[in-house]
C-alpha cells in the first residue's frame, strides 16, 4: 500500500495512514513526531495514538507500555489513556488487568458508556475462562470416586469368596467342626467283681 502524501504534515499524514489501514506506517509516523520538542504538549495524544496503531498490529504488550506513559503524561480528566490500556491489556489476554483499568478510568468518567461496554466485556471473558476450569475440577473428583468405588467391590467380593472356599476346604485358621470324642470306657474297681457273681449265678442256674 502506497505511503500517505508528502504534502500532509506527519500528524495528518499518520492519521490517513491508519485509516487506510497502513498501521505499520501510522506507528512510524507517530514515533517521528514524538522524537519533536514540540509534541512534549501533545506527548500523550500522541502516545494513545501509537498504541492505538500498535494494537491493530497485534502488539499488545508495546501498546500497553504506550497507554501507561500516556496516563502518566497526560492532564487530569483524560480517560483516553485508560482506555487503551483497557483495550491493549485485555487484547494480550489480561482481563483481570483491563478491567482494573476500567475501574480506574470509571472514577474519572463515570457514566463514560464505552468504559462501562469494556469492563462488562472483561468481565464476561473473565467468568468463561474460569467455567471450565471449575467444570474440570468437578469431574475429576466425581471421577476419582467411581474408581474408588470401583475397586473396593471386587476387593470385597474376593474376601467373600475366599472364606467361603476357606470354609468349604477346612483351610486352617477358619473354625470347623469336630466330632465329638467316644465315651471312655469305665475305670470303676468294683465291676469285675460284680461280673463274676453273674458268671457265677448263670452257672448255677445251668447246672439245675
Amino acid at each position: 500500500m502506497s505511503g500517505p502524501s508528502s504534502s500532509l504534515t506527519p500528524d495528518t499524514a499518520a492519521k490517513a495512514a491508519f485509516a487506510a489501514g497502513d498501521f505499520e506506517a501510522a506507528a512510524q509516523l507517530y514515533s517521528s513526531l514524538l522524537e519533536r520538542r514540540s509534541a512534549v504538549e501533545q506527548r500523550h495524544l500522541l502516545l494513545c495514538n501509537r498504541a492505538a496503531a500498535l494494537m491493530k498490529m497485534g502488539r499488545y504488550e508495546d501498546a500497553a507500555n504506550d497507554a501507561r506513559d500516556a496516563i502518566q503524561d497526560a492532564p487530569e480528566g483524560f480517560v483516553k489513556a485508560h482506555y487503551r490500556l483497557a483495550c491493549a491489556l485485555r487484547g494480550a489476554g489480561d482481563n483481570a488487568g483491563a478491567q482494573a483499568a476500567c475501574d480506574d478510568a470509571l472514577q474519572i468518567r463515570p457514566g463514560n458508556d464505552q468504559l462501562k461496554a469494556l469492563r462488562e466485556s472483561c468481565l464476561s471473558d473473565t467468568l468463561e475462562s474460569a467455567a471450565p476450569t471449575a467444570a474440570g475440577g468437578m469431574i475429576d473428583r466425581a471421577r476419582q470416586a467411581q474408581q474408588a468405588n470401583e475397586g473396593g467391590a471386587p476387593a470385597a467380593r474376593g474376601g467373600m469368596l475366599q472364606r467361603a472356599r476357606a470354609k468349604k476346604e477346612g483351610i486352617p485358621g477358619e473354625p470347623v467342626l469336630v466330632a465329638a470324642p467316644a465315651a471312655p470306657e469305665s475305670t470303676d474297681p468294683a465291676a469285675p467283681a460284680r461280673n463274676g457273681m453273674l458268671e457265677r449265678a448263670r452257672a448255677k442256674k445251668q447246672e439245675t
